[in-house]
């Protein structure tokens, strides 16, 4: 593996941020996504899968478990608060909340919730 040079970080460094973040199940599109973002940073999805297959390999990063979700229960903020606009990795951390809503309630509970919050 190449060395990356002191005081920067190293592309695995950038997806296991984003794993961090994101959660172990987090797809490739949306790590790159959030690299792309977070680091200013391009870098491929196969390339991505490659490095989260060698973490899982190597003990570095469990799959996630059946039945679990990987982001919190809570949607996350979607709006900077300091520029007050979405960031594409918290608006990513909120859909993905929405399916996991989606899986536990199905759609048309899901739907239900979300018009009367809204009042439509």
């Amino acid at each position: 593996m190449a060395r990356v040079p002191e005081g920067t970080v190293s592309k695995t460094q950038m997806v296991r941020q984003a794993l961090d973040e994101l959660g172990k199940g987090a797809k490739p599109k949306s790590i790159q996504e959030f690299v792309k973002e977070r680091h200013q940073t391009d870098i491929t999805t196969m390339h991505i899968s490659q490095i989260k297959s060698h973490l899982k390999k190597h003990g570095k990063l469990k799959p996630p478990r059946a039945g679990k979700t990987t982001a919190s229960a809570a949607p996350a903020a979607v709006v900077d608060e300091e520029t007050g606009s979405a960031k594409t990795a918290d608006i990513v951390k909120f859909i993905r909340t929405l399916e996991e809503w989606q899986e536990k309630l199905g759609t048309s509970e899901l739907n239900t919730v979300i018009k009367s919050y809204f009042g439509k």
